[in-house]
């Protein structure tokens, strides 16, 4: 829950407070221009949302049907005391299953993403080829026939 009184005139305020005088208005014409807004384009991006996080109408709650049909993920957890980065804190039993439910589908998705196809191996290898990957003098990490 947030105080009305916390508005933008506060925050510039604020920041000219703790930082310099001189501090002026934030040029979110400029960043939106630069980072391409709403309208994001990329790859193997995950952004991860919870419904009490104050910062959570900054990022990307909804993709376009464009975004959604490339390797972008939008994921949204919906529980109590879910704030900030809470996907990214230490995983407990009393984890609500939301986000526990989160959890899993980024790793999930992630391993998808990290984990190489035939085309890959091919295109870095070539066709016909063997190869071992070996770390350390141990026992294959990687081998592909």
């Amino acid at each position: 829950m947030r105080s009305d009184l916390l508005g933008p005139d506060f925050w510039l305020q604020w920041c000219k407070d703790i930082f310099d005088p001189t501090v002026g208005p934030p040029a979110v014409d400029w960043y939106n221009s630069y980072y391409g807004s709403v309208n994001i384009t990329g790859q193997n991006i995950i952004f991860a949302n919870a419904i009490e996080d104050p910062w959570q109408y900054a990022g990307m709650r909804q993709l376009t049907p464009d975004q959604a049909a490339s390797p972008m993920r939008n994921v949204l957890i919906n529980c109590n005391n879910c704030a900030h980065c809470v996907d990214l804190r230490t995983p407990s039993d009393a984890d609500a299953p939301p986000l526990t439910n989160a959890r899993n589908y980024i790793k999930k998705t992630v391993i998808e993403w990290l984990t190489p196809t035939t085309a890959d191996y091919e295109k870095a290898f070539g066709k016909n080829t063997t190869t071992q990957v070996v770390f350390d003098n141990q026992e294959p990490l990687f081998l592909q026939e």
